[in-house]
């Protein structure tokens, strides 16, 4: 199993929080809040790899650009303490490639979207200077509304509170871990593939096949050794000259004893 990191937050307008800023600071983007006028522009902002919108299949199109999306988030909320967004912090694997962390910030945030049917925006980070250089992350920030063919919907109160929304954040966390151990499973597997691969063009013959060659080719130096020894009785002279009987012996246990053992995945 990895080891990994889940948070899950809120933002809400009672603490001033306003989901333009929030998107604009995780993406390094610039956006207007259009509700307040405010401009939250962090485009100067680095270690940001790369940012989408996903939203449900039959959303509108405006669903998927951040400043219509997070405008539009904004002005559906008319309480003073509306919750207008919600964060899933994840870590991703320093094992795996900048390619490979992308595919898996979007394998859970389509799993997200398809079980909630929100919209979300997908912020992938690489590890911040002097921070642990295998700090890689992504937030994805959610709508608290459910997004259909006309735009922001119902609010996705499952998620609300410690008893409606514990069961929903265990299954979030469960699925993030799933999903990071499946990426990592695949990323091994692929890269054994291509190790064996590359061993095969290098030795083309089996191991275990040359094994079993050399090993017949020691048995049968040792019988025709010893019918040698039979074939005549023994004499002194011949202790001079058993390095040299042996020599054939000798060249092929060493030819067996140096072959590889081990085995082509």
């Amino acid at each position: 199993m990895a080891i990994y990191h889940t948070r899950v937050k809120t933002f809400s307008r009672a603490k001033q929080h306003s989901a333009v800023a929030a998107a604009a600071y995780r993406g390094a983007l610039c956006l207007t809040d259009t509700r307040t006028g405010i401009v939250h522009n962090y485009q100067s902002r680095s270690g940001v790899q790369r940012v989408i919108c996903i939203s449900p299949i039959g959303a509108p199109e405006w669903t998927e650009d951040p400043q219509q999306l997070w405008s539009a988030v904004e002005a559906a909320e008319k309480r003073k303490d509306s919750t207008v967004a919600r964060e899933f912090e994840l870590a991703l694997p320093h094992e795996l490639s900048d390619e490979q962390r992308w595919e898996l910030a979007l394998d859970v945030a389509r799993k997200l979207v398809l079980r909630f049917q929100f919209a979300i925006q997908v912020s992938m980070h690489e590890p911040p200077k002097h921070a642990d250089a295998r700090h890689y992350y992504a937030h994805v920030l959610a709508t608290t509304r459910r997004v259909d063919a006309q735009g922001l919907a119902q609010k996705t109160r499952e998620l609300d509170g410690v008893i409606n929304g514990k069961p929903q954040v265990e299954w979030i966390r469960a699925t993030i871990a799933q999903s990071i151990n499946d990426h990592l499973r695949q990323a091994s597997d692929a890269g054994r593939a291509a190790l064996g691969a590359g061993q095969s063009k290098v030795q083309p013959t089996s191991p275990g096949n040359l094994l079993s060659k050399l090993v017949k080719e020691f048995e049968s130096a040792m019988l025709a050794h010893q019918r040698k020894d039979l074939a005549r009785p023994c004499s002194n002279a011949d202790n001079k000259t058993l390095a040299s009987h042996s020599d054939p012996v000798l060249a092929a246990w060493q030819k067996a004893n140096n072959a590889p053992s081990q085995r082509l995945s």
